[in-house]
């Protein structure tokens, strides 16, 4: 009636579709995430950037206020 499939066999059967769940994840859930992570990390380089120069222009005003 039914015939039994040895166990090694489906061992490469499951790892197909644990591979493909697992890239499936990776598509829908963290490559959105990633993508919005590197935009926020880019503003916040230029945010960085415009506070270092401001930094610098304050001080080298303190530095010109002082002479």
């Amino acid at each position: 009636m039914f015939r039994r499939i040895p166990f090694s066999s489906l061992v490469p059967a499951a790892g197909l579709i644990v591979s493909s769940i697992a890239l499936r994840f990776q598509m829908k859930v963290l490559y959105p995430c990633h993508e919005d992570l590197s935009r926020q990390i880019e503003g916040l380089d230029r945010n960085i950037k415009l506070l270092q120069e401001e930094v610098k222009k304050n001080n080298n005003n303190d530095n010109r206020k002082q002479k």
